[in-house]
């Protein structure tokens, strides 16, 4: 582990905060009071780095402290909030890689044994190494019962340590719930069955000659843990590897997007003091510097100076039954959502990117109250967050981010805050399933069953600036990719999807797989 060398023996002025690596222990093999103890909770924690030989009282009483205070926030009242919650003790980046690591791999001792390790002068534990994977893709015999191909690990994996504890905790967070949604989403649109196939085959390949050695000597088909299956070749050992990835990888998505956060409705409404024209595009300029609502090349708003033909500039505004608003995207159908995660009130800054996400309109963060302030100048106000639009720092430069920002009485009067709302375009509706792109050029959605792959074809397929969504059956999105790249589908199960997309108006489209 890349983590810094304590002094030995301490001296005083020994630095003692870090590093130190610790493992939440289901074996419980340590000397409480020598080198690991129990939290509050009542998880078993060994401290393997300083070792026991070498850890001092000093260094135990550290570690042990700052663990136990990180617990102690975990299941506070505030945890979910982001400065005074658990988020402020760990490195989010590793916590969410360790638990997709641990999904992906459907590891049922993920939580048996866990490591975790924290850095000198750094306030944040960080989690991993990943080890301990005897048993993991669908190799225990304990979870026969419990349909491990679909199942979460949170639930189904075997547990004697009481860490069981923080992941439940975590998953009623609604950070950790999108947190794991999104960047599994993200992983899986960047064609993660390929990668760890390709990497399975990469290993079969360098383990051919050793493998024939190995079974010279062991029995292939003898139960030596928990083992499910016991097969005659080694090459039936692989291809049941290849069989649950690939059926693993997709039940997952499904099973994360399950656990997002219900959004229930509040009854809230407003009295609507913007009135869009159904048939128009609107452009969005800050009364300050005149940029507009634009977006970067990684889907966050930003402001930019405008430029007539760019569709990213381009937002229909819609006016929902309880006043809101939903501002959708004319170059890529997505709507203007606030990502601010956990509590937030009116006076809550915490200066979040505004992004596009994929429209739903009973989504709270993608609802808008559009309010008059003196002239044609509007606040953008959040239904969820309680925040308001703000062009950071009131910066003219193109790429200047657009904030999520207290909501008070300087509204009225900041420019930062203030917009103008102006018809820039006209709305072209075409028929649903209508392939046609009547203001540029022709083009048509291909799907090749030989092949699994699905693409545009056209002329120039540079000029297809959109981007493109696939549904299964349940309304669940399981692709999103550029319309000028195409995909292959052959991850996804048989079955009928439905293809969308908003170019020139709303598109959709089914094939049948």
């Amino acid at each position: 582990m890349n983590i810094a060398e304590q002094d030995y023996p301490l001296t005083a002025t020994s630095d003692i905060t870090g590093g130190y690596l610790v493992e939440a222990d289901g074996f419980k093999d340590f000397t409480n009071g020598v080198n690991g103890w129990y939290t509050p909770k009542g998880v078993p924690m060994t401290v393997h780095y300083p070792d026991d030989e070498e850890i001092a009282s000093s260094q135990l009483s550290y570690i042990r402290q700052f663990v136990n205070n990180f617990e102690n926030r975990l299941f506070a009242s505030n945890y979910a909030d982001a400065e005074n919650g658990y988020r402020a003790y760990v490195d989010s980046t590793t916590l969410i890689s360790w638990y997709l690591g641990s999904e992906i791999t459907a590891n049922p001792d993920y939580i048996w044994s866990m490591y975790y390790y924290k850095q000198r002068n750094d306030d944040h534990l960080y989690f991993g190494p990943m080890w301990d994977y005897d048993i993991a893709f669908n190799n225990d015999n304990r979870l026969t019962g419990q349909d491990p191909m679909h199942n979460l690990m949170a639930k189904a994996a075997f547990t004697n340590n009481g860490l069981e504890k923080w992941i439940d905790r975590l998953w009623s967070d609604e950070w950790f719930q999108q947190a794991v949604y999104n960047s599994y989403a993200r992983l899986y649109a960047q064609d993660l069955e390929t990668k760890l196939l390709n990497k399975i085959d990469s290993l079969n390949t360098l383990l051919q000659k050793s493998q024939e050695l190995n079974y010279r000597k062991w029995n292939i088909r003898t139960r030596y843990l928990r083992e499910i299956v016991l097969y005659s070749t080694f090459e039936e050992y692989v291809n049941d590897l290849r069989s649950f990835v690939a059926q693993r990888l997709p039940a997952l998505l499904k099973a994360f997007a399950n656990r997002m956060p219900d959004d229930v409705d509040d009854g809230e409404t407003v009295a609507p003091q913007f009135a869009p024209s159904g048939n128009s595009y609107y452009a969005i300029a800050n009364a300050g510097t005149s940029t507009v609502f634009d977006l970067n090349a990684e889907g966050a708003v930003v402001g930019n100076a405008s430029r007539q033909a760019s569709h990213s500039q381009q937002w229909r505004i819609i006016t929902l039954q309880n006043g809101f608003m939903q501002l959708i995207n004319r170059m890529n159908g997505l709507a203007l959502t606030d990502p601010t995660i956990g509590e937030s009130t009116e006076t809550t800054n915490l200066n979040t990117q505004l992004s596009v996400a994929k429209a739903d309109s009973t989504n709270k963060a993608q609802q808008w109250h559009i309010v008059r302030q003196s002239g044609n100048h509007y606040n953008l106000n959040n239904r969820k967050s309680r925040h308001t639009a703000n062009l950071y720092g009131g910066n003219a430069a193109d790429g200047t981010s657009i904030i999520s920002y207290t909501n008070d009485s300087r509204n009225a009067s900041s420019n930062n805050r203030l917009w103008t709302i102006t018809p820039v375009d006209k709305v072209e509706e075409t028929a649903i399933g209508n392939l046609q792109d009547k203001a540029s050029q022709e083009y048509a959605l291909a799907y090749d069953p030989h092949s699994q792959r699905l693409h545009f074809g056209c002329d120039d397929l540079s000029a297809l600036m959109f981007l493109v969504s696939v549904y299964d059956q349940a309304g669940h999105c399981v692709l999103q990719l550029p319309a000028l790249q195409g995909c292959s589908v052959d991850r996804l199960p048989k079955g009928l999807y439905i293809v969308t997309w908003y170019d020139q108006g709303h598109h959709s489209t089914k094939f049948l797989k």
